[in-house]
């Protein structure tokens, strides 16, 4: 049976997540694989969004709440998550 996480726990779990897809995309765009690069990376970000919201209370971490909590101004306009949060509307866009 796999473990169960949540809070903070659940947060760690989706980063180290985030960052082996990120290096797991590194590794397909250097090698010119570049859709799959795409993929990686987008999930890579997917990830790291989670993360964050993991730590909102009662804030579902799906595809859809992260979409949502996007339009959500208090993420979109706090420094490094708006740069994150306009990579992967845009990703999302042309994936």
């Amino acid at each position: 049976m796999s473990e169960v996480f949540y809070g903070k726990d659940l947060a760690r779990y989706k980063l180290d997540r985030a960052k082996e897809e990120y290096d797991t995309a590194q590794l397909l765009f250097d090698n010119d694989k570049l859709k799959a690069s795409n993929k990686r990376a987008y999930y890579a970000i997917y990830y790291a969004l989670t993360a964050v919201l993991c730590l909102e209370p009662k804030v579902t971490t799906g595809m859809g709440a992260v979409k949502r909590a996007l339009t959500k101004e208090r993420l979109i306009n706090s420094g490094f998550f708006y740069e994150l949060a306009i990579a992967y509307q845009s990703m999302h866009v042309n994936y």
